[in-house]
């Protein structure tokens, strides 16, 4: 594969500190229904994406972002399938990540995005996507390089401020363009400004997992139980099990109240990574 537009262009000299920022952990959102499996297994396994044209894991750098789900769901025993279960790693999984993006792709291609101020879909300004925005994570190269050059320190890219467009034009004035623009209208939260990263191939539940958010009760068991099957070093992991009350659930309070949790966890967790410069 050629380098894309984008990582030609990262792969210059960074506009701002030579240093690249601390490499923050990376998270992956399942839900309940897809649970079992992960428990079977001990791994995740990747799944056909129509949109991208190809199996495989997808994980979020440094953040927790996820749409909710569509409905009013019933807190019940077992919890609703459509429940999100959320895991994070320590940034040693970036070993096993092919590729990185500088959105939620997923919201990009699907539309999700919406169109520009002269009404230009942003779908369209970034496709075919491999060509113009994939950056392969290989040879000192990854989300952290995206993190440098587009937000020049990783407070800033957890802040959603992305540095001002200045004279940059092609990929990279449009990308910074999309970064500051306000999607909130369309409904979009923070993933246009979420780096992407995807694994094709299969990742091991094992030490490299720090930290698992899921709904209380017979699931917070099973998932400790998972922990010390496959490697008993994870069993000092974080398991954070999210209440299921009142009885007609918000998934958008839900999907609030999971993010706090996973964003505080990365904060306490990975403090000197959100503001330390060197790796």
């Amino acid at each position: 594969m050629r380098p894309s537009e984008l990582e030609s262009l990262i792969t210059e000299a960074p506009s701002g500190s030579e240093r690249a920022p601390g490499l923050l952990p990376l998270a992956h959102v399942s839900s309940v229904g897809g649970f079992d499996s992960i428990l079977a297994s001990g791994k995740l396994v990747p799944r056909h994406c129509d949109l991208l044209q190809r199996s495989c894991v997808f994980l979020s750098y440094g953040a927790v972002h996820f749409r909710p789900a569509s409905r009013q769901v019933i807190a019940q025993r077992p919890p609703p399938p459509e429940l999100p279960i959320v895991f994070l790693f320590q940034p040693s999984l970036l070993s096993s990540v092919d590729r990185c993006y500088p959105f939620d792709t997923g919201a990009l291609l699907s539309g999700r995005f919406g169109h520009d101020e002269t009404g230009k879909e942003w779908r369209a300004t970034f496709t075919p996507i491999d060509e113009r925005c994939a950056v392969l994570v290989k040879d000192g190269h990854g989300p952290w390089s995206l993190v440098q050059r587009l937000y020049e320190s990783n407070e800033r890219y957890l802040d959603g401020n992305a540095v001002p467009r200045g004279s940059e034009t092609g990929v990279l004035g449009e990308l910074l363009r999309l970064l500051r623009a306000d999607l909130r209208v369309a409904g979009i939260d923070q993933r246009q400004q979420t780096i992407e990263c995807i694994a094709s191939s299969e990742l091991l539940l094992d030490a490299k997992l720090c930290w698992v958010g899921l709904p209380e009760g017979d699931l917070e068991a099973d998932c400790y139980e998972l922990l010390d099957r496959i490697d008993s070093s994870t069993r000092s992991a974080e398991v954070y099990a999210y209440p299921l009350r009142p009885r007609n659930l918000d998934p958008k309070a839900l999907t609030a109240l999971v993010a706090e949790h996973a964003s505080a966890a990365i904060e306490r967790l990975f403090r000197d990574r959100v503001k330390a410069w060197e790796r």
